[in-house]
């Protein structure tokens, strides 16, 4: 009878064990972000990108977005802070918004560099793989990548840099700031999310951007001018929280890793590159905006006054001399 008792004892736990496995099913782990679930990084980028991961990791682990703020709050400066106090898995971050604790990708906001974002998107992570880059202590960069060229989009012409004298500009990122200050112009730093009301509200009369962020976030609502001239691409990425990422088990963990890193990152490149195209396009074919594509003259002005900024960069610190070695010499590469 003892034995019977046992061995019945011994299946119900079994059948339990089991239950609870099934009932706990795959690991669902939460990205943040400040991109609305309709927004175009949302459906062309992240949640294909989830997609993917899901479909691989059915039953051992699950991507959910969770967009607008809705987890982690409206203010994108925010949100790094919050994914590493765990509220998040994973998040969007906007690198040059926490320039104190990642230096090094300033580099990527030198002016006429990169031309494109799968360029600097290739440079930047040779850069991360060579360990130039510091600041991602508690994270793991699922991808890192640089905008487009971000340029000037404003309530006025702005041909030439002594047009923004006595004018405010919204800036993301220290060496915006300086390219604004060093062109004439008063710089406001803001997130992007913000930056529509303000110009609609005459805080600022404009700002640094490119063009996917002029029109997801309602920018070109209030900005009919815009100049062409070279602000470089910030560097952005989806990075995760490390110790959720070290305490899950290996099978998830290689789920993960397959759609981690450089292939995530230059897919994520070529479609920004690609909507950036049709957006120039479609905004240059509106008659209630004004694109000035500047002539070699007109460039020079601008390279001038930006020159001083990039040597004070380069002097401030001995490595950013390296670090814009090595980032000119991948983009040169891939010119060939």
């Amino acid at each position: 009878m003892l034995r019977k008792i046992t061995l019945i004892l011994l299946a119900i736990t079994l059948v339990v064990g089991l239950c609870a496995t099934a009932q706990a099913g795959p690991i669902k782990l939460k990205f943040g972000s400040y991109e609305r679930d309709q927004g175009w990084m949302a459906t062309q980028v992240f949640k294909p990108w989830m997609d993917k991961i899901n479909a691989d990791g059915k039953g051992i682990v699950q991507v959910e977005y969770y967009g607008g703020g809705t987890l982690l709050g409206g203010n994108p400066m925010q949100h790094l802070k919050l994914t590493l106090d765990g509220v998040a898995d994973m998040t969007l971050v906007p690198y040059p918004y926490h320039p104190g604790r990642f230096p090094e990708v300033m580099v990527a906001n030198i002016p006429f560099a990169a031309k494109t974002a799968l360029e600097g998107t290739i440079a930047i992570n040779k850069l991360y793989d060579m360990g130039l880059l510091s600041g991602f202590k508690g994270l793991i960069p699922c991808c890192l990548f640089v905008q487009p060229q971000f340029h000037l989009h404003t309530t006025f012409p702005t041909l030439k840099p002594s047009d923004l004298k006595g004018k405010k500009i919204r800036t993301a990122g220290k060496m915006q700031q300086v390219l604004i200050e060093a062109a004439g112009g008063t710089a406001v730093a803001m997130p992007i999310t913000q930056v529509a009301e303000n110009i609609s509200r005459g805080v600022c009369d404009g700002t640094v951007c490119e063009w996917l962020g002029q029109t997801g976030f309602r920018i070109n609502d209030v900005t009919k001018f815009h100049n062409n001239v070279s602000f470089g691409g910030n560097v952005m990425g989806v990075a995760m929280n490390k110790k959720k990422y070290d305490s899950l088990p290996d099978e998830a963990k290689a789920v993960l890793d397959k759609h981690f890193g450089m292939s995530f990152s230059k897919a994520y490149a070529s479609t920004w590159d690609g909507a950036i195209k049709e957006w120039d396009e479609k905004v240059g074919n509106d008659p209630k905006h004004q694109i000035d594509n500047l002539d070699e003259a007109q460039l020079q002005a601008w390279k001038d006054k930006f020159q001083p900024a990039v040597k004070a960069w380069l002097a401030a610190d001995p490595k950013n001399v390296k670090l814009l070695e090595v980032y000119n010499a991948e983009i040169a590469k891939q010119r060939k």
